[in-house]
């Protein structure tokens, strides 16, 4: 009888144990299995420049060879209704054109002496709109599909000069179309290194045409104005918060598509990519999640076909570039109309037993941590206290001993795995200083920043506009005179106050931001600013870009923006863009002072 006791209790210790092991390092997991069927697969060239149906070229990351342009393909898309495949070699200067399963069609060479870094494809007016790597330029490209896709005409449009470019330093980072008004219409959106501006334009027979006004749809403040939360675009996930959107493509439908990012709370988790659909009345239509990453460096790696299917692109290894399909869920209810709803970006914490150990903002994880702290101090306390019991009174057996305290061991276990399971291990985190140059204009001028834009942005001494004085120091950054401006600095990492390469591939390196933002007042919106940031790999080209909301503080206050944001793998260097927005009069009276860019190993909540 007594063993069969003892046998019970180990059974049940090992069962609670089994489970929570179980529940703990699956229910995070669950989301990542992600298996779409494969269109094709196809090869990566071993040298360039290549045609046929190699595609890229393969770089070996230890040797020190830079391309000037990207190794891999830079963008992709889909004509359903030639039911072809186009994939832009932007190292080979090509298309190249393969059937959706995966036989090589042949290639269209481009006739400019750039390198694309992204396309978009007008199957109604069998015409190509591309974005080059450093000219703010548009190629445009119309083919005859009559004829394999040979090129009936091709022009090249400056387009620096126009309000929403920024200058001939500005850098068009990708093209997305946008033709659901009229599909007889080229119409696109682009946007800007360094800007929070999305110019919206219109390719016709005259030219390349800037929407301005009220004719603008998609531009500027499309993004804004989409509904967040339990009626529209998710703002979480069981894995993590959103930290972008980013404009994927429509269909001919009129249907809108959005990739939605999500960063990951629990830093084991990978992160999340959802594709949301969104028709003219500002429904959510559907959602699909698909693959977080593409695993290499490309612009375009999702594409909506004009039937609203979703299509991928991800290296599967360094030598295979493979091409999927995603099936929509469409069964999304949403009575939700586009309105301008902000996002809450805000992550509970709780920081408990030890400075160095924070939970991330999960509930589940949260009473994870509380409960194994119960369990802990219970079975330890259950197990001290039963055993000076028994000690004092005696007349037990050791059996019985053995017994109570295996019944708090059954507490104690499943606490400590739990606790361990959730918690980050005490340890002292890696952070630098500021790591910016002249963060807060205190030499007097703009020295180490780069200007953009057409203001010029300078200094002030508290003189521009009387009551805004620095908000340290003697002096902080102003917007002068003009619709916008920016002041930009590239920060190598490598090497830099003791990070390294490994630290930064094992994607465990975050940035911290922080600045401060005050303008004159002028009324609602008056002039305002933000922060954008551009990740860069060795070639300085960009894997990825992310801003900060825009900050509009005119009531004689400064206003500070902290945040926080995972650095990508592959980076080697940080772009920190100060952005002066004009909303009112003639003079940016935008200023903003003390910026800081650090960089640490500890997740901020």
């Amino acid at each position: 009888m007594r063993y069969k006791s003892l046998k019970n209790i180990l059974v049940i210790n090992v069962a609670v144990m089994a489970v929570l092991i179980f529940i703990l390092t699956n229910t995070a997991k669950a989301s990542s299995d992600i298996s779409p069927p494969k269109l094709f697969s196809a090869n990566v060239g071993t040298s360039t420049p290549s045609d046929g149906p190699n595609i890229g070229i393969f770089v070996d990351d230890t040797s020190e060879k830079v391309l000037n342009g990207y190794s891999m393909p830079a963008s992709f898309a889909v004509d359903d209704t030639l039911n072809e495949l186009m994939v832009l070699d932007s190292v080979n200067n090509r298309i190249a054109i393969f059937s959706l399963d995966g036989q090589y069609v042949g290639d269209i060479k481009l006739p400019f002496n750039m390198h694309a870094v992204d396309f978009a494809w007008f199957p109604k007016t069998s015409t190509f709109v591309l974005v080059f790597q450093t000219k703010p330029k548009i190629g445009v490209m119309k083919v005859d599909t009559s004829k394999g896709l040979s090129i009936k005409k091709s022009s090249l449009f400056d387009v620096s000069k126009l309000p929403g470019i920024g200058g001939a330093t500005s850098t068009i980072l990708d093209i997305a179309p946008v033709d659901v008004l009229d599909a007889s219409q080229n119409r696109f959106v682009i946007s800007i290194l360094g800007t929070s501006t999305n110019p919206e334009f219109i390719q016709t027979s005259t030219g390349m045409h800037e929407v301005a006004g009220s004719a603008k749809k998609f531009g500027d403040s499309f993004l804004k104005n989409i509904v967040l939360g339990p009626n529209g675009i998710a703002t979480a996930t069981d894995n993590g918060v959103l930290r972008a959107l980013r404009l994927a493509g429509a269909d001919e439908f009129g249907t809108i598509y959005l990739a939605a990012t999500y960063v990951p709370e629990i830093m084991e988790d990978p992160v999340d990519l959802f594709v949301y659909g969104i028709d003219q009345s500002g429904s959510v239509t559907s959602k699909t999640q698909v693959f977080y990453s593409p695993q290499m460096l490309t612009n375009r790696y999702l594409y909506v076909d004009s039937q609203g299917s979703i299509y991928y692109m991800r290296a599967d290894s360094t030598t295979m570039i493979s091409f999927y399909k995603f099936s929509k869920n469409e069964n999304v209810a949403s009575t939700s109309t586009l309105t301008s709803i902000k996002p809450n970006n805000n992550i509970s914490s709780l920081s408990f037993l030890c400075p160095y150990i924070s939970y991330a903002g999960n509930d589940f994880w949260m009473l994870a941590g509380i409960l194994a702290a119960i369990l802990i101090i219970v079975g330890m306390l259950g197990a001290t206290i039963s055993h000076a019991l028994i000690s004092k009174h005696g007349g037990r057996t050791a059996f019985w001993k053995l017994l109570l305290i295996m019944l708090f061991a059954t507490l104690l276990c499943p606490g400590l795995i739990l606790w361990y399971m959730h918690s980050a291990p005490c340890r002292a985190y890696f952070t630098t200083t500021n790591l910016l140059s002249n963060p807060g204009a205190e030499t007097g001028d703009i020295s180490r920043w780069t200007l953009g834009g057409n203001s010029k942005p300078s200094v002030d001494d508290g003189s521009f506009d009387e009551g805004i004085n620095p908000h340290g120091g003697s002096y902080d950054f102003y917007g002068h005179n003009g619709k916008f401006g920016s002041l930009s600095q590239t920060v190598a990492l490598v090497g830099n106050q003791g990070i390294t390469v490994d630290m930064i591939d094992k994607g465990d390196l975050f940035m911290n931001i922080s600045f401060w933002e005050q303008g004159l007042n002028q009324g609602m919106p008056s002039d305002s600013g933000s922060i954008s940031l551009a990740f860069l790999d060795a070639s300085n080209g960009t894997i990825s870009t992310t801003s900060t909301p825009v900050i509009d503080s005119h009531d004689k206050t400064w206003k500070n923006y902290p945040g926080q944001y995972a650095i990508p793998i592959g980076t080697r260097s940080i772009q920190y863009t100060m952005n002066f927005l004009r909303n009112k009069g003639t003079n940016l009276d935008t200023f903003i002072d003390d910026n800081s860019l650090i960089v640490t190993d500890k997740r901020e909540h």
